[in-house]
């Protein structure tokens, strides 16, 4: 199965439905067998380091269908179905974004 269409750089409405789907299916495994990995990872970053970050997950989506196109020809046999998900946006956990004072809150509490 191809890449779903883009329409700029946001999936359309029925790719990210797709796409939703699969993700949710693709997470519910427990990824602690040889071979599997999961790593959620959350931090404050500077806009510089997003666009490292950024630049870094489009690098590494190239090259596993750089690696997808390499084993084309291998036999089907000798080759097992993988799935990665890069993923990267703002977001705070909802727990803690509702802790989280807002700048003029702030100034406020201040006077």
């Amino acid at each position: 199965m191809g890449s779903p269409k883009r329409e700029g750089t946001q999936l359309n409405a029925a790719a990210r439905g797709h796409a939703s789907y699969n993700c949710q299916e693709f997470l519910q495994g427990p990824f602690s067998r040889p071979g599997e990995a999961l790593h959620f990872l959350s931090a404050e970053l500077s806009d510089a380091s997003c666009k490292v970050l950024l630049r870094k997950i489009e690098r590494m989506a190239g090259e596993f269908r750089d690696l997808a196109d390499l084993d084309r020809t291998v036999p089907a046999k000798e080759k097992r179905s993988m799935a990665t998900l890069l993923a990267v946006r703002p977001w705070v956990f909802s727990v803690f974004d509702s802790l989280r004072v807002l700048p003029a809150a702030a100034d406020r509490e201040r006077r």
